[in-house]
C-alpha cells in the first residue's frame, strides 16, 4: 500500500512537470493560462481518484 502511494505521488509529480514544460509550447498566454487551470484541476483530481480506488480495493 505504501509503495502504491509513493508511485502515485511520483507519477503525479512527473506528469505535472511534463505538462508544465508542455504548456510553455502553447502560442499565447491565454492558452497557457487555460491549460494551467485545466492542469490544476485534473492532476490533483486524478491523484485523489487513483488513491481512493486503491484504498477501496484494499
Amino acid at each position: 500500500m505504501t509503495s502504491t502511494a509513493i508511485f502515485t505521488a511520483l507519477a503525479t509529480l512527473a506528469a505535472g512537470v511534463v505538462a508544465a514544460f508542455g504548456l510553455r509550447l502553447l502560442p499565447t498566454v491565454r492558452l497557457q493560462l487555460a491549460g494551467l487551470a485545466l492542469l490544476a484541476v485534473v492532476l490533483p483530481l486524478s491523484a485523489v481518484l487513483a488513491s481512493g480506488w486503491v484504498m477501496f480495493h484494499m
